[in-house]
């Protein structure tokens, strides 16, 4: 919530934010000490030792700095052809985001789906491998492209098609991974966090369809928190 910054504020105003129980003792309430964090935005300009007073906590406010890990979700795979080329590509991954109040939301972009029928062989190419996934397989001649495992990674391509008499069919490529974004981010204590994730793009329905592609991921740490990897969109709350 933070310390008001424009009117009288007591050392209880600071227990309410930073946490303690009374008696107060002031020289828990330097920065980097018992209640205080000592790193973020939120706390800079707190004395970490020496004189200090209520005044040191106007417009201050409890903040964790979140280390975030965000995977977007990969890439369908491009369908084969039976004969001839193909037209357009298979759907791209979905978008994984973290957004709250007081942060810009973060952003990393689902992988783009593969084209089909685009490839002069027979075999379709792989997916693209994610760094928590494998690609899907290319399908071989008339096969369908296998999906992905893991998350974030591409579908593979649909296999092409040896007509021996007439046009032979074009492979499908396979679809890419999920863009990977990793950094820091300060967010005040109390924060609900709106977690995204981007789904895996649906592979290409062709005469011989792509792979799908997998969902993404997102990890978030901050202070001793460390809970797992989310895989499905959901909330978190920051204390």
């Amino acid at each position: 919530m933070g310390i008001p910054s424009g009117q009288a504020i007591s050392w209880s105003d600071i227990q309410t934010e930073f946490g303690g129980a009374d008696p107060i003792a002031i020289n828990e309430y330097y920065r980097g000490g018992d209640f205080v964090p000592g790193v973020g935005a939120g706390t800079s300009g707190i004395p970490t030792a020496n004189a200090i007073s209520a005044d040191n906590f106007r417009g201050k406010s409890k903040t964790a700095t979140v280390t975030y890990d965000i995977l977007g979700g990969g890439g369908g795979g491009g369908g084969g052809m039976n004969t001839g080329s193909g037209n357009g590509s298979a759907p791209s991954g979905g978008n994984s985001s973290v957004a709250g109040s007081g942060i810009q939301t973060i952003t990393s972009n689902g992988g783009p789906g593969g084209a089909n029928g685009n490839r002069g062989s027979m075999t379709g190419s792989d997916g693209e491998s994610s760094a928590f996934g494998t690609g899907g397989s290319g399908g071989g001649e008339g096969d369908f492209g296998s999906n992905a495992s893991g998350q974030g990674a591409g579908g593979g391509g649909g296999g092409g098609k040896n007509r021996l008499i007439g046009t032979d069919g074009n492979s499908g490529s396979g679809g890419s991974a999920g863009e990977r974004k990793q950094g820091t981010v300060d967010v005040v204590y109390n924060t609900t966090l709106t977690i995204t994730i981007g789904a895996g793009g649906a592979g290409s329905d062709t005469h011989n369809d792509g792979g799908s592609g997998s969902g993404g991921r997102i990890s978030l740490s901050w202070d001793s928190n460390t809970p797992s990897p989310y895989t499905s969109s959901t909330t978190q709350v920051i204390n």
